[in-house]
């Protein structure tokens, strides 16, 4: 049998209203390899009973589903009316208009852990101090295999993001891990590399990697959003605009969001206001995401050209892809970069930094940048602005050339290889 750690899904969803970057990943990723093998089973952590327990992959992909149904913006408006109508003493007794408490996502019984099994752990291994710990202690007791998916290592190679502290933890956990694995997943070759550099350098046992390359974004397979006119299965869209250029990304500091605002301000000195399409920013707030947002709102002349939108639904996700002029990715340090892939798997061009992993993701099908060359990008992005002929020459031929990767392709790449970790005794 092959256990899959599924609980930083669990955790992720409790209070977010859907799973996005890692957790998204792990997610179709488990879902992928129990469709093609029925001798894998998603288990997770359950604290009040301190073991790992089975968990339900229908349960998670109801839970998601769920998620996507959100009410129109006047059907919010109408609700939060009702609720101003009840008196305040009344409406706090009740806890009316607070914010919903975390879901609580119920899991079954312990998990039937043998002798010879696999442990995988496809997840975010730093999100609780004390997993690692977990996973130790289930892997030795029952005398398991364990595999681990490293999708980068960028708090230890781009340590002046975080702090100390933050980066000194994720390091020991990683040596930890990568200790007791018998099996190392990663996402990249560019990952690949590093996780050999990152053993080698702590005196670490080089165990074998595999790398998969991840699939393509499972909400394509969402309703007809562009044929119904709507987002978000029937509601209003957000954000309204017809004439826009999108970044799907975390505002974090190493997705460089604040190379793109000088950008946008001389292309609104050289086309005009209203010639200067909007620049939609798509995702939760990240690692030092107030630096960014402080310097746009000091821009007065950036205001109402450049939107936040940090909740936004797959089928709304969609909505936008679909209608973008093109999208925009200038991230400084990658494991792989699933907004890139996400832009080809929809037909739209990426400019986006030119660094190794995201090489791996576009080839010659992504429009690259220096991450720190701002004319050169400024250049780029005008010409796709002003020459509707030439984006659509680009779009052409990633019509023609780009193939999405279909999961199930990436489960069996990991079921082959851990099955001859079973046999590796």
């Amino acid at each position: 049998m092959t256990w899959i750690d599924v609980t930083d899904v669990i955790d992720f969803l409790q209070t977010a209203p859907s799973v996005t970057g890692i957790q998204r990943a792990t997610l179709d990723l488990t879902a992928a390899i129990c469709s093609v093998s029925g001798n894998c089973r998603p288990c997770a952590y359950c604290e009040e009973d301190a073991v790992f327990k089975t968990a339900s992959l229908e349960e998670l992909l109801v839970c998601t589903a769920r998620a996507q149904s959100t009410p129109s913006r006047f059907k919010r408006r109408i609700a939060k009316t009702a609720v101003s109508l009840v008196p305040k003493k009344l409406r706090n007794k009740l806890g009316l208009g607070r914010k919903l408490m975390p879901r609580k996502i119920p899991i079954g019984s312990t998990a039937d852990f043998h002798r010879g099994d696999v442990f995988f752990f496809p997840g975010a291994f730093w999100q609780n101090p004390n997993h690692v710990h977990r996973i130790r202690k289930a892997v030795f007791v029952n005398d398991m295999k364990f595999a681990l998916m490293v999708h980068d290592l960028i708090p230890v190679n781009h340590s002046s993001w975080f702090s100390q502290e933050l980066t000194s933890s994720w390091s020991e956990k990683l040596k930890e891990l990568l200790r007791m694995v018998d099996h190392v997943f990663v996402n990249s070759q560019f990952t690949a590399n590093e996780v050999r550099s990152f053993a080698s350098d702590n005196d670490v046992p080089i165990r074998p990697i595999t790398t998969v390359r991840l699939g393509d974004p499972t909400f394509l397979q969402a309703p007809n959003t562009a044929r119904l006119g709507k987002a978000s299965g029937g509601a209003d869209p957000q954000y309204g605009g017809v004439n826009f250029v999108l970044m799907v990304s975390s505002i974090d500091i190493r997705k460089n969001q604040t190379f793109l605002l000088p950008i946008w301000s001389r292309l609104i000195r050289e086309l005009g206001r209203e010639a200067t399409p909007d620049l939609l920013l798509i995702g939760k707030n990240g690692h030092r995401s107030h630096e960014f947002l402080s310097l746009l709102a000091e821009s007065a002349e950036l205001k109402g050209k450049i939107i936040v939108l940090n909740r936004v639904r797959d089928q709304e996700l969609a909505w936008y892809y679909q209608r973008a002029l093109f999208t925009v990715f200038p991230s400084l340090a990658e494991g792989w970069g699933f907004p890139v892939a996400e832009s080809l798997s929809f037909g739209k061009v990426c400019v986006s930094s030119e660094i190794d992993s995201i090489r791996e993701v576009g080839g010659d099908l992504v429009s690259y940048v220096a991450a720190n060359d701002v004319g050169s990008a400024y250049k780029l992005i005008k010409g796709l602005i002003v020459n509707p002929a030439e984006r659509a020459r680009l779009e052409s031929l990633i019509a023609n050339r780009y193939q999405p990767t279909q999961w199930a392709t990436a489960a069996n790449v990991i079921l082959g290889a851990l099955s001859n970790t079973k046999t590796a005794r």
